[in-house]
């Protein structure tokens, strides 16, 4: 079976990207990129992973396990909300982390 940083060099070359252009793409150093594939990172933050995620447009789930989940039906969507999120000044991401957290039942705020 693939690992996690398999999955991403095979997604980046058929998406017919260079390291660079997928580091670009994602928002971090080339060097990272290369540490993902070869396995040097083992894990990814959130973010990266949606982003990674989107730019693929295959589920998290694929990418970390090699097999799609019910987050690929949600896809579509994450992009949008990533971009709305970052449109948030620090207060109002604050304020909906915790109201996500209530929500959701995933914990306290602060």
């Amino acid at each position: 079976m693939a690992s996690t940083g398999e999955r991403i060099r095979a997604a980046r070359e058929a998406a017919g990207l260079s390291q660079r252009g997928l580091a670009d793409a994602v928002g971090v150093s080339r060097p990272t990129v290369s540490m993902w594939e070869s396995g040097e990172i083992r894990s990814l933050s959130a973010e990266h992973l949606l982003r990674l995620a989107e730019r693929f447009r295959r589920s998290p789930e694929w990418i970390l396990y090699g097999r799609e989940g019910r987050a690929a039906e949600r896809a579509p969507v994450t992009p949008e909300l990533i971009a709305a999120v970052q449109r948030l000044d620090a207060d109002a991401q604050v304020s909906l982390l915790a109201f996500l957290r209530q929500v959701t039942g995933g914990g306290s705020a602060g």
